[in-house]
This record gives C-alpha cells, sequence and structure tokens, in this order.
C-alpha cells in the first residue's frame, strides 16, 4: 500500500500546485513545459498503479 500513498502524496501535491498557480509561473517555457510533462507522468503512473489495483 505504501507506493499507492506514494502516488497519492503526489497527485496531491500536483493539484495543490495547480490550484495555486499564477501565470507569471509560465514566464520560462522551458521549465514549464518539463514540470509539466513530470506532473503528467505522476498521474499516468497513478492511474496506472489504480488499474491494476483494480483488476481490470
Amino acid at each position: 500500500m505504501s507506493e499507492l500513498s506514494g502516488h497519492l502524496s503526489r497527485v496531491q501535491d500536483i493539484i495543490a500546485r495547480t490550484r495555486n498557480f499564477q501565470v507569471n509561473e509560465a514566464s520560462d517555457p522551458k521549465e514549464f513545459s518539463r514540470t509539466i510533462v513530470e506532473d503528467v507522468g505522476a498521474l499516468a503512473e497513478a492511474v496506472s498503479e489504480l488499474i491494476k489495483r483494480s483488476g481490470v
């Protein structure tokens, strides 16, 4: 269950950063893109783990 907890913790962090996002944070396009790609990867890993656990 600790792996799932780790995923959920990362997802909660992404949610918090998304809710607190300020337009000027995207001023560095490369850094912004890197962060988005990392976040999408973390979300994909979490969804994948949930799918595995659901038995689908």
